[in-house]
């Protein structure tokens, strides 16, 4: 008779345990599901989209002195124009604006010439000021230099020399490279619509 009592109290506490288990994962089931929206789970914030940043740097200036004929007529006018490269040699020219970066030679760099050409028949002493500047996509921040050029004699050329490394290609880039020549107009010029000039780059893979 006392064995089968303590049985029966060892089923009766099994029962009343499992019982206050179960209740008690129903109360917390309940409670989650009642919980005020944005407090029962944790939300992680999406990171924010990474964005590229231009790191050209000058290479030391060069002094040209062309062999073409002067336009006599213009006692003085300066002009710009802008070329791509794929080595520091410049035995590789970007063609088409079009960089492709998967096949470019090791190191992977594009280089820049900005050209400032006097075609006149007078020097441009005591100097002038140019601006250059690197527009990548927004949002991404642009790169800005701005030059002196002391003096430019007639059929001189100074060209600016840049290097960077080019544009991440997936999803393709375009990298806008504009040049202002004495933007301050320190030179009087017969001509003052050749100031500007601009290349544009595609980079693909």
């Amino acid at each position: 008779m006392k064995k089968q009592i303590g049985l029966g109290m060892v089923l009766l506490l099994t029962c009343c345990f499992c019982i206050g288990f179960l209740f008690s994962n129903i109360c917390t089931l309940y409670a989650a599901e009642k919980a005020p929206t944005g407090q029962s789970q944790k939300v992680t914030p999406a990171p924010d989209k990474q964005v590229e940043k231009l790191d050209f740097k000058p290479l030391p200036e060069l002094r040209i002195k062309t062999h073409k004929p002067l336009v006599r007529e213009k006692k003085l006018d300066l002009k710009c124009s802008i070329k791509a490269f794929y080595d520091q040699a410049r035995t590789k020219p970007v063609t088409g604006g079009i960089y492709h970066v998967y096949t470019a030679p090791l190191p992977k760099l594009i280089y820049f010439d900005v050209i400032v050409e006097n075609e006149g028949s007078t020097d441009t002493a005591p100097g002038f000021q140019t601006i250059i500047r690197f527009d990548p996509p927004s949002p991404q921040p642009d790169q800005t230099f701005n030059k002196f050029i002391p003096d430019l004699g007639p059929g001189e050329s100074y060209v600016f020399q840049f290097y960077g490394p080019p544009l991440s290609p997936i999803p393709s880039k375009v990298l806008k490279t504009m040049a202002k020549v004495d933007f301050t107009n320190a030179v009087k010029e017969d001509v003052e619509t050749n100031n500007q000039c601009s290349y544009q780059v595609t980079f693909q893979p």
